[in-house]
């Protein structure tokens, strides 16, 4: 089902698709962004200037954070913003020496960094993200040659 929202962006108007926007920013001061779908046009939205688009899409961001929508979005506090993401958006993925893991934001430059050490709860779920989208589904079968009932 799709989340349509009509807003107005300098002296343009968009009709935005929400379902199709994979990662929203917010600062707890009135300001959620966005990148358009399909390129790196950033959408900032505030509490004076776009009141009303700036409520529908808080309401948006809302619903994927308290898991009503079906994804994988996790709701990370990273710096000074509030970023809602989705894990399955990600193309890449960087697994440090260090321990740490990072991954860019789809469609934006923003960069995220994750430790162990700073965001626990966090870094076990986009690590055990990642050990589930990168396991070898052939590891757990047996060899060909060594079924069940075959010759040496």
């Amino acid at each position: 089902m799709s989340y349509w929202v009509k807003l107005q962006d300098g002296r343009d108007i968009y009709v935005v698709d929400l379902e199709q926007v994979s990662a929203f920013t917010c600062i707890e001061h009135g300001r959620v962004s966005f990148h358009l779908p399909g390129n790196s046009q950033e959408i900032v939205l505030t509490t004076k200037a776009n009141p009303q688009a700036y409520r529908l899409v808080l309401a948006y961001v809302r619903l994927l954070s308290d898991g009503t929508v079906p994804g994988h979005w996790l709701t990370l506090k990273y710096d000074r913003d509030i970023l809602v993401f989705n894990l399955q958006a990600l193309s890449c993925f960087c697994l440090g020496d260090s321990g740490k893991i990072s991954f860019t934001l789809p469609h934006s430059n923003q960069g995220v960094v994750l430790r162990e050490t700073t965001h626990g709860a966090m870094y076990h779920k986009v690590l055990r993200y990642v050990q589930q989208v990168t396991r070898d589904p052939m590891a757990d079968s047996p060899p060909p040659d060594s079924a069940p009932g075959s010759s040496p």
